[in-house]
């Protein structure tokens, strides 16, 4: 449901389909972090070895060299369909 109005319906995996190809992985430097955090909707981020951050992220298209797509996940659907902003609207 968004704004009171249904959204979608099927199985998991049938909703999930709807974003296959959307959802990227890529190691950065930390450094890059902050720059990348602005500019792309990271749903995900660990820190790896040698001062490097593994992200995950979601666009229509890679954004970074060296992306790959992975397989999505209900968690990645749902903010795909509902990204932060509009969450920081129902907020007011």
């Amino acid at each position: 449901m968004k704004a009171g109005e249904i959204v979608d319906v099927g199985t998991t995996a049938e909703l999930v389909k709807q974003i296959e190809g959307k959802v990227w992985n890529c190691t950065i430097p930390a450094s890059k972090l902050p720059e990348c955090e602005m500019r792309l909707h990271i749903i995900n981020q660990r820190g790896e070895d040698h001062n490097q951050v593994s992200i995950r992220y979601l666009s229509e298209h890679s954004e970074i060299d060296g992306s790959v797509t992975t397989e999505p996940r209900l968690e990645d659907l749902y903010l795909w369909l509902f990204p932060q902003t509009d969450l920081e609207k129902e907020d007011r």
